[in-house]
């Protein structure tokens, strides 16, 4: 890993500590998911300072980091899915939410982030 990727790594871990404490207590899905896509975001940035430049300002970092990783998606899971986290109401039901945490698909793809995030150094 190089300087740039640690950087970006350090602030993943700390920003999925944060997720772990939400999912724990069961806090709100709009902050639980919050927390998600900036984990995402940020894991996705880290992979691909790997070349020592900066990546592309974009919010599909995750999507590329996954399709870098595995060469495809989950279609199921992949697209618009609503109202972005931060800019709804607090009791706001997102279905994505309800795809994430009730269906198998979607526990898998929570625990390959949990996993990416731990094990980032091994493939960064």
């Amino acid at each position: 890993m190089n300087g740039f990727q640690t950087l970006w790594w350090e602030q993943t871990r700390s920003d999925h500590s944060v997720l772990l404490l939400l999912r724990k207590k069961d806090y709100n899905p709009c902050h639980q998911l919050h927390y998600l896509q900036m984990v995402t975001e940020k894991l996705g940035k880290a992979y691909f300072w790997r070349t020592g430049q900066a990546p592309p300002k974009s919010h599909a970092s995750f999507l590329r980091f996954v399709q870098a990783l595995d060469d495809r998606s989950e279609p199921s899971l992949a697209g618009d899915h609503g109202p972005n986290p931060a800019n709804v109401p607090v009791l706001h039901s997102f279905d994505i939410w309800k795809r994430l945490t009730g269906s198998g698909t979607g526990r898998q793809l929570l625990k390959v982030i949990d996993a990416a995030v731990m094990k980032f150094p091994e493939y960064g």
